[in-house]
């Protein structure tokens, strides 16, 4: 029996207690998330199914292997943490498989902020960016310095959701570590997805066009570069305080020409250089830039 996507309908395969879907929240190439609450306190959660035609529980599997692998290894950091969606339950074993996160109230991302940007001064812009990319990258430098490191490659505005003032990132659905397949620590740093050429292909290619580095679209082993870059897209976004802004090669001048910051201008055009190497190593450098560089807070 599958699961029926209808509000009042339970969530199949949960334990203990019922769960209801309320609403879709939204749907994607490899699924659909519903609201779902507790039929008996109320609380709300997302839960993300996995629809794909023929790769539903391959997918789901390996966003939880990513998701958790996070969690486990980023406990000593709450600090970043405390800018990550959680993995709070999970069910492979029914059809269509799904995964259970921290529901996020309110509807409000990153594309929201930068949309208020429009129209505020130079300044205004960047006093909100700064504080914002900071917390970000801190939270991404930490999973790409973890000893297996986790690249996120799906990086955009949309997964980045707000809690208030607070930047939670999430949908770790196209995750990987940067040695492939390399996040079980019981196997000695191999899963069985390692054996899984299609899927990770798949995954290798997958992203968001406008947010997704070179070597990502051209299918290279993830690398915390690749984050880089997406961090460096949002920033060009929220600099000029428009979604919908497509770096090219003319980005310092247009990002200065809009009374951004030199040093601000020069890092978000290092970061989106088509050659790997002269980017950042990883989120966490940019991170330390933009705390050395940037207003304190």
């Amino acid at each position: 029996m599958r699961q029926p996507f209808e509000a009042g309908a339970p969530v199949f395969g949960t334990t203990e207690v019922t769960w209801n879907l309320a609403r879709e929240l939204g749907r994607g190439g490899f699924g659909v998330v519903w609201l779902g609450t507790n039929h008996d306190t109320g609380e709300a959660r997302a839960v993300k199914f996995f629809t794909h035609e023929v790769r539903r529980t391959d997918h789901a599997k390996h966003e939880m292997r990513v998701a958790r692998h996070v969690l486990k290894h980023m406990r000593d950091h709450p600090e970043a943490l405390a800018n990550i969606v959680p993995l709070l339950a999970t069910n492979l074993d029914i059809d269509p498989p799904w995964l259970m996160y921290r529901f996020v109230p309110g509807g409000r991302c990153l594309t929201h902020v930068i949309g208020e940007l429009k129209g505020q001064n130079a300044a205004a812009r960047e006093a909100v960016a700064v504080p914002l990319l900071r917390t970000v990258a801190a939270a991404v430098g930490r999973m790409h310095r973890l000893k297996t490191r986790i690249v996120h490659r799906d990086l955009k505005p949309s997964n980045v959701l707000m809690d208030g003032d607070t930047p939670l990132i999430s949908d770790f659905g196209i995750g990987g570590a940067s040695v492939i397949g390399a996040i079980s620590d019981r196997t000695g740093g191999h899963t069985t997805m390692s054996a899984n050429v299609n899927l990770l292909t798949h995954l290798r290619m997958s992203g968001t066009p406008l947010y997704a580095c070179p070597q990502q679209l051209n299918g290279d082993d993830p690398d915390p570069r690749d984050d880089v870059y997406s961090l460096a897209v949002i920033a060009f976004q929220l600099l000029l305080g428009d979604p919908k802004a497509t770096p090219g090669t003319d980005t310092r001048d247009v990002l200065e020409e809009a009374g951004v910051s030199d040093w601000l201008a020069a890092l978000v055009a290092r970061n989106l250089s088509s050659t790997i190497a002269r980017r950042y190593a990883d989120a966490a450098e940019m991170a330390e830039v933009l705390a050395a560089c940037g207003p304190p807070g």
